[in-house]
Formats: structure tokens, C-alpha cells, sequence
């Protein structure tokens, strides 16, 4: 994550190792009222259709969360959540809900309370999966 992104047009570099076994990036720009802190984060791995990123605790009454998953099938997703809140307005980079799988799936909701929860979804099928959840203050 990059907190220090000036709005608008804004170049960024990643280095990706060939060895990686998911190489793929998605950029979210969110533009809050006021500076912007990390707040938690959990990551999670596994195999099977349901997806889960363990726990985060937040600690600021507005926050938003990004959850992210990669595998190695090919299954759609659905059922995208975080504190078993259905993700927001549907709004997913690289929605994976559609014809074609994309192995990937990102997605965020805006919460107005703490909690402490995860993000989790479902696979069509079984496979091996990471799941990552981020909060942002």
C-alpha cells in the first residue's frame, strides 16, 4: 500500500520476481477528507471452496477495508465479504463473478464502526488459495 499518492495522475513501480507464483497488481485509489493510517491486517492460506483471511481488529469508527485473494484453479467467486458484510455496491477489480474466472479478485467496504472480523468468500471449486485483509484510519 502507498498512503503518500497525490491524487490524479501518479506513476508507481512494482518488481515483480518471475518465481512468484501470482504475479498480478490492482490499484485502488480512494481519496479520504484527511490523512490516512494503516490500521490492521491479516493474511491467510489454504485449500478447499471457502476462503477466509483471519481476524483484523480496527480501531478507528471510519475505516476502510481491501480484501484481496489469488489461487491457482480457475473457479469463480462469490459470496465476497468482510465482517460478513456483503461487499459494497458489488464493486470488485477483476470481479471474478462473471463468465471467466481471473484467478484473482480484490474488493473493499467502508465501515462507520469498529470491528474485529474477516473477509471471506466462496470458490466454485476446491483449490489452493491466499487471502489478504488490509484496514486503512
Amino acid at each position: 500500500y502507498r498512503l503518500s499518492a497525490a491524487s490524479g495522475d501518479t506513476t508507481n513501480v512494482a518488481r515483480l520476481s518471475a518465481a512468484r507464483a501470482f504475479n498480478k497488481i490492482v490499484a485502488f485509489e480512494i481519496v479520504p477528507g484527511a490523512a490516512v493510517t494503516f490500521d490492521d491486517e491479516s493474511t491467510n492460506s489454504g485449500s478447499g471452496t471457502v476462503l477466509t483471511s483471519g481476524d483484523i481488529t480496527t480501531t478507528s469508527a471510519i475505516s476502510v477495508a481491501l480484501a484481496g485473494y489469488a489461487s491457482y484453479g480457475s473457479d469463480l467467486i462469490s459470496v465476497r465479504t468482510i465482517n460478513s458484510v456483503a461487499n459494497e455496491n458489488n464493486r470488485a477489480a477483476d470481479n471474478s463473478t462473471g463468465a471467466t474466472a481471473t484467478l484473482s479478485c480484490v474488493w473493499e467496504n467502508v465501515f462507520s464502526s469498529t470491528f474485529t472480523g474477516d473477509a471471506d468468500a466462496t470458490l466454485a471449486g476446491s483449490t489452493a488459495w491466499i487471502v489478504n485483509l488490509i484496514s486503512f484510519k
